[in-house]
């Protein structure tokens, strides 16, 4: 079984199906590097894809809110 938590706020995705079960968000950050250059890349699925969770560079949300923060930090760095 995964765990999935937020990668913002640290909450905790309830089953599919539970009471209190919303809408989460996926999406990547991913960063590559070579010799002479440096690509960041932020992307968002347009929905939950349960396949695709653990790929290389998975970010998921709990809400628009920690979305947002987590793009805002990004942008700093």
């Amino acid at each position: 079984m995964i765990r999935i938590t937020c990668d913002t706020c640290g909450a905790v995705k309830p089953p599919e199906g539970s009471s209190n079960h919303r809408e989460w968000i996926l999406g990547y950050d991913i960063e590559l590097q070579s010799p002479r250059s440096l690509q960041h890349s932020i992307r968002f699925l347009d929905r939950w894809d349960n396949r695709r969770l653990n790929e290389l560079g998975a970010i998921h949300f709990c809400c628009l809110e920690c979305k947002d923060k987590y793009l805002r930090r990004s942008a700093v760095a």
